[in-house]
């Protein structure tokens, strides 16, 4: 059983599961173009798609299938958990685990066909042990911005040779940092197969070592700076919840916790059942607008555990209106980035903070 609720802007219409009262909605549309256009912009032949934490908090089945109907990718994820669930799913291509464990068992890695990212030397050990379908080194592949020497690459090297793997990918921000280490690694006998580099980054394919992209969270139209996305990708999460209750107040009411807002008049109070328990931020209150009925409204007073209210005056919204807090800006609605801006964090840490009592649904 489903209740339909018109949405925000009172277009197409928002079906919440009965019972659901904060949900996700991910456009998979807007996914499969955001990775086109990310690949359009690349020049190598092929991409390493990072689901890192269930990708970027939009589910990550769901992003794995919508990015293999976008072409062939390489997957990355946070940690054994979620390899060992794309391979449950049926994802046969290459699937490299970010954060393996120390106590990563014998073979454990070989049993579900997982590669395995090596962030220091002693990792490579643990990579190897484990059964690493192919080690990658990561020498700061997630950072803004990276140095162009690291103090451990003959460390890493050594590493490589005493666990008997004869053979790495590179993984790091900065071009000039993926050469020095691809020619210092060569030099003492490994194999180096590809160099991988951000979205938006130059390390075109030299000297025959294979190219390629990660795509992280632009692929969900975020960015894990603080500067915004590219312009060439949209937001595919909007978050939304209902109106559940509707108060008139007089003039000079307190609301929320310390009494933080006053209402001006004689107005109405709308209450919505989502709150920083479901990773919306308590600092946004009095800062952060929302989108009802086509309008900006601002959250009145400080954001509750369970609950934001809004003042939404005589405006005429009833119980059931769909309330986005953010989604595609080219709808009306605030984005994850205006957010992020207000917290001085990314838009990928904004969405990736919603937690599990959002319901994800992809459409």
């Amino acid at each position: 059983m489903t209740d339909a609720l018109g949405d925000a802007t009172a277009g197409e219409p928002s079906v919440f599961p009965r019972g659901c009262t904060r949900l996700a909605f991910v456009s998979r549309v807007a996914v499969e173009e955001n990775i086109r256009a990310l690949r359009r912009a690349s020049l190598r032949a092929g991409v390493l798609i990072d689901l890192s934490s269930e990708a970027w908090g939009h589910g990550l089945l769901d992003a794995a299938r919508a990015v293999s109907s976008s072409g062939s990718a390489t997957f990355a994820v946070s940690d054994m958990a979620d390899g060992i669930a794309l391979r449950g799913a049926g994802v046969d291509g290459e699937i490299v685990v970010w954060d393996l464990p120390v106590t990563a068992s014998q073979g454990e890695l070989s049993a579900f066909g997982l590669s395995a990212a090596a962030s220091s030397p002693e990792a490579v050990g643990v990579a190897v042990r484990a059964g690493a379908q192919s080690v990658w080194l990561d020498l700061g592949i997630k950072r803004v911005t990276g140095p162009s020497e690291h103090p451990e690459l003959e460390a890493f090297a050594r590493a490589l040779s005493a666990a008997g793997q004869g053979s790495v990918t590179l993984c790091a921000s900065d071009a000039r940092l993926l050469h020095n280490a691809a020619s210092v690694l060569t030099a003492e006998g490994t194999e180096v197969r590809g160099l991988v580099s951000p979205a938006g980054g130059d390390v075109a394919p030299v000297g025959g070592y294979a190219g390629l992209v990660r795509i992280g969270a632009e692929a969900f139209g975020l960015s894990e700076a603080l500067t915004p996305a590219p312009a060439s990708v949209r937001p595919a999460l909007s978050l939304r919840a209902p109106i559940i209750a509707l108060k008139n107040v007089d003039a000079d009411v307190g609301v929320s916790y310390g009494y933080t807002y006053r209402t001006s008049e004689q107005t109405t109070l709308a209450l919505v059942p989502i709150g920083y328990g479901d990773g919306v931020d308590r600092s946004l209150g009095n800062r952060a607008q929302v989108l009802l009925r086509g309008q900006r409204l601002t959250i009145a007073g400080r954001v509750a555990m369970d609950a934001t209210v809004l003042d939404v005056g005589a405006g005429g919204a009833e119980v059931g209106d769909v309330v986005e807090f953010f989604g595609d800006p080219a709808g009306g609605a605030p984005s994850a980035q205006d957010y992020a801006e207000l917290l001085g964090i990314s838009s990928a840490a904004v969405v990736a903070g919603l937690t599990a009592r959002v319901m994800r649904r992809w459409k």
